[in-house]
């Protein structure tokens, strides 16, 4: 009968041990499946928030490049008025200097004229 419960023994202790042995790989199993899945849904939130970053950054620089573009719009056409500006000055001071021009011209032979004049009387006289 000893051997009987030996025997039993044996037994029970190999069902045991096997029994305990494919628990502890289901167990891990589990703790490996459970781990992926929280590896993929930490990567895909990370995925998300650099799409969400990537986007963020995207707009902060067309805005800035928006503002830029704006600055430099604006400065040009200060830039332009300014020469527009000075295009018509010079216009107008060119229209004056042409006009005294002219006038010192038809002056200048109105002088002449009488001068013709008064040299033509100066010799009838003689």
């Amino acid at each position: 009968m000893e051997i009987y419960l030996v025997v039993i023994t044996l037994c029970s202790l190999i069902v045991g041990v096997g029994l305990g042995w494919f628990m502890v790989k289901q167990a891990s199993k589990k703790q490996i499946e459970s781990t992926k899945i929280q590896t993929e849904k930490l990567l895909n939130e990370s995925k998300s928030a650099a799409e969400v970053l990537k986007k963020d950054k995207l707009l902060e620089v067309k805005e800035e490049m928006f503002k830029l573009k704006s600055q430099h719009e604006k400065s040009v056409n200060e830039k332009n008025k300014a020469l527009n500006n000075k295009e018509n000055s010079l216009r107008d001071k060119e229209k004056n200097l042409s006009h005294s021009v002219e006038q010192a011209q038809r002056k200048e032979k109105e002088a002449e004229t009488i001068k013709n004049n008064l040299t033509a009387q100066i010799e009838i006289v003689n």
